[in-house]
């Protein structure tokens, strides 16, 4: 079957063994397969196993061609889409109708890359091998790229993933600070979609609240390749400002820096509710002072009318109004005793607000008070359910507001109308034809500072207005010439660093 021509074949210097294509020798002649084996050995690592194994290349004789066509083809199959050739030996006494033309009619896919004729001649074998080495090699080479460009794409997805479902806003740049890439959150949150961003730079964000030395800062520090971090005020697309801790880091590439990607997280209700936490520990040491100066002033000034009284008393004993005032003024003292005493409490307990139903809590309030002020007419609006978010404490501010509209309404037909509307947010009004709370008495909430107060039921209204303020709510009170109207608000529901938490209440209203 071999021709001994030893010639030299041209390109086929030898290579070291892990470098070298695997041949496998499908032949059954002992003789043909140490000739054949002899060709090739220099070259390629000969296999001469005659059961089918792992190898680059297989050169069978048409002889046992039918006996591995099967196991042949699975091979070829299992390597797609790598090209794995088969060789046919074809004998030149072979009756075999065995061709490329006719295997590529019969057979899906084609097992037979190639056909050599018997006598075998070294040179033309090692060619014609070479050649489909070649192709496998390429198909190998690009099936690794292929291989790479995909594991890249995972990696991509994988990437594209993780920073949609950060939950930050996130922006990749190119070094001179042109957008590349915003993620879904970064459109949430600016209001700027990604058509809108990408080209442009993260001056659209500029709100004018940091001069020059901050930005310079910032570029000087992410140009020489270290991570920038702090809280930058940034401008919505309509205008509406907020925070962010801001994250930028460089993106390295063999040590050049490639870009910027820039991650961002808002803070804005975190900063509010400090800055509100803040106010707070303002106006409870403002109210302790106010309290304080209460105590010492009213305390005082009522002692003084009772020892007045009583030294006239003394001298007229016959007078019963002396005594009158002695009685009021003493229960003054007491009732401001009280009033503190609840205050202290109050203060030292500091619960939590939480979710819960005010219809109840109104409609109780009102009865309470028309129970008490059976002359007043107390009317109420009301919905079937309203969850607001509000402290236990928050019925002693509701109680305070609606009983002093009515102690001190001295019209012919006092009335007091309650009204609780469900927007936004929930509002509850308060509106009575009474006089009014007299400025003196609402000076002090305006303002952050102790002053003196004319009259003690101020430190009422700082009680309530502390309430409320606990909730999370705002009070506001507007006098006019038929009466008083106070508006509290409250949230519908409590909101944690921009989250809303689950609420307890029907949130249908």
């Amino acid at each position: 079957m071999a021709d001994d021509d030893d010639s030299t074949v041209p390109g086929a210097a030898a290579q070291s063994s892990d470098e070298r294509s695997t041949v496998q020798l499908l032949v059954g002649d002992e003789g043909n397969r140490s000739a054949l084996r002899a060709m090739l050995d220099d070259r390629y690592v000969v296999d001469p196993d005659q059961s089918i194994t792992d190898a680059d290349l297989y050169l069978i004789e048409d002889r046992l061609f039918t006996e591995h066509v099967d196991d042949l083809r699975a091979v070829v199959e299992r390597e797609a889409p790598v090209f794995c050739p088969v060789v046919l030996l074809r004998r030149d006494s072979s009756n075999s109708s065995i061709s490329l033309r006719t295997l590529g009619e019969r057979e899906s896919p084609v097992v037979l890359d190639d056909v050599i004729d018997a006598p075998v001649d070294r040179g033309l074998l090692v060619r014609r091998l070479e050649t489909l080495l070649i192709r496998r090699r390429q198909a190998q080479q690009l099936q690794a790229q292929v291989s790479t460009l995909e594991e890249r794409e995972r990696e991509l997805r994988s990437f594209k993933q993780a920073v949609e479902h950060s939950g930050h806003s996130i922006t990749i740049t190119e070094t001179d600070g042109t957008i590349q890439f915003v993620n879904s959150a970064f459109e949430e949150t600016t209001g700027y979609s990604a058509e809108d961003a990408i080209g442009n730079t993260p001056r659209i964000l500029n709100s004018g609240e940091h001069d020059e030395e901050f930005y310079a800062d910032l570029w000087e520090t992410i140009l020489a390749g270290d991570i920038w971090d702090g809280n930058v005020i940034n401008e919505r697309k309509n205008g509406e400002r907020y925070v962010v801790e801001q994250t930028i880091a460089p993106i390295l590439d063999g040590g050049e820096i490639e870009g910027f990607i820039s991650v961002n997280a808002e803070v804005t209700e975190r900063i509010r509710r400090e800055e509100k936490l803040q106010h707070q520990r303002q106006e409870l040491d403002l109210l302790r002072q106010i309290l304080t100066r209460v105590l010492r002033h009213n305390i005082r000034n009522d002692l003084n009318v009772v020892l007045g009284h009583a030294e006239r008393l003394a001298n007229e004993c016959e007078s019963d109004e002396g005594l009158s005032k002695i009685i009021q003024k003493a229960e003054s003292i007491a009732e401001t005793s009280e009033t503190a005493r609840e205050i202290a409490a109050l203060i030292e307990r500091s619960e939590t607000p939480s979710q819960q139903d005010i219809v109840p809590l109104v409609e109780r309030v009102a009865t309470d008070v028309r129970d008490r002020f059976p002359e007043t007419t107390v009317r109420v609006d009301l919905p079937a359910e309203c969850s607001a978010y509000a402290s236990e404490e928050f019925e002693r501010a509701l109680t305070e507001l609606v009983e002093n509209a009515a102690e001190y309404n001295d019209a012919n037909d006092p009335w007091v109308d309650i009204t609780l509307e469900r927007n936004e947010t929930i509002r509850l009004v308060i509106e009575d034809n009474g006089p009014g709370i007299p400025e003196s008495e609402l000076v002090p909430l305006r303002q952050d500072e102790e002053t003196s107060l004319e009259h003690g039921s101020s430190v009422d209204l700082w009680l309530v207005t502390w309430i409320i303020d606990q909730c999370d709510g705002t009070i506001h009170f507007d006098r006019y010439d038929e009466g008083t109207r106070v508006e509290l608000e409250l949230p519908k529901k409590k909101v944690v660093d921009g989250a809303v938490l689950t609420t307890t209440g029907n949130d249908s209203h």
